[in-house]
């Protein structure tokens, strides 16, 4: 499981509403420059914080939180391992796949070049359109949604 603390920002029924802050590599990052990551984070209006819904989980006990509560959060390693496959790796295979099978396919009508390209625009719009249904069909399960694991210890200073 991975784990990230936060501040408690409101407090729900079913969970809570959790700001944490953005980490980011960009600092580290050999790309400072030609990175579009850097450049979207200036725009954002709060570029320290992030907003996260946790679920309470099953093996917590019932506590009583308010708002300003640290709160320790986690999420199942291997449903974000599975979850950023599907979404980088199954466009991707797809967009070859077009490429490859598309020109095979109709070659005979059409020139290659031409149906490589739109081999390559299908393929990558299918595997998004699947990547789209995996994420609406898993909106139900908890493996993949944030879940409240207890207090957050603060550092003595």
């Amino acid at each position: 499981m991975l784990y990230e603390s936060g501040r408690v920002v409101a407090v729900e029924r079913d969970g809570l509403w959790v700001e944490t802050l953005k980490q980011s590599a960009c600092g580290k990052c050999a790309a400072k420059a030609g990175c579009g990551q850097k450049l979207l984070s200036e725009f954002s209006i709060d570029r320290n914080m992030t907003l996260i819904k946790a679920v309470f989980s099953p093996e917590l006990p019932e506590e009583s939180w308010q708002v300003g509560d640290q709160a320790m959060l986690g999420i199942d390693r291997q449903a974000l391992v599975k979850a950023a496959l599907v979404s980088y790796l199954l466009p991707l295979f797809s967009m070859l796949l077009g490429l490859i099978l598309i020109p095979e396919i109709f070659e005979r009508y059409f020139s290659r070049e031409i149906l490589s390209v739109l081999g390559a625009v299908l393929g990558l719009a299918s595997g998004g359109l699947i990547v789209r249904w995996h994420s609406y069909s898993a909106k139900g399960r908890s493996c993949y949604q944030a879940q409240v694991v207890g207090r957050a210890l603060l550092a003595e200073e």
